[in-house]
């Protein structure tokens, strides 16, 4: 009887802990989650992505990257027209550790165009972010 007892508080114990981490009122946020709080809506830079959006939701798209290294790196995006074959630096600047460094699309480079990159280097990484225009 006392075997029982123990067994059956050991059991609802264990069943307790496992079931708190799949509450159903908590929701993980997936890639394809549409979220409205501004915070939660900027994009990593230092991440290769493929983006389709319209204009005015690339517009309002918040371009994001924190400075991971001690020392200074060379953090420099570039805008390449796939289109029309321009390529212009639209930011270049040396971060520290925990330097936040967030940036928009300027209208004037995505007026026109449909297909783009934006080539990010940060230190010794390079990544790319191909921009599909929808409209």
């Amino acid at each position: 009887m006392f075997l029982n007892i123990l067994f059956i508080i050991g059991f609802t114990f264990m069943f307790n802990s496992l079931s708190a981490g799949n509450d159903p009122q908590k929701k993980d946020i997936s890639s394809g989650d549409t979220l409205k709080t501004p915070s939660l809506l900027g994009l990593q830079l230092d991440k290769d992505e493929a983006i389709k959006c319209t204009r005015a939701e690339l517009l309002s798209k918040e371009f994001i990257t924190i400075g991971t290294k001690n020392y200074p790196e060379l953090l420099r995006i570039t805008f390449q027209d796939l289109e029309r074959g321009s390529r212009e630096i639209i930011f270049q600047k040396k971060i520290a550790e925990n330097d936040e460094v967030k940036f928009t699309m300027p209208l004037s480079l995505i007026k026109e165009t449909a297909m783009a990159v934006l080539i990010v280097m940060k230190g010794d990484g390079m990544f790319f972010k191909k921009i599909d225009i929808i409209d």
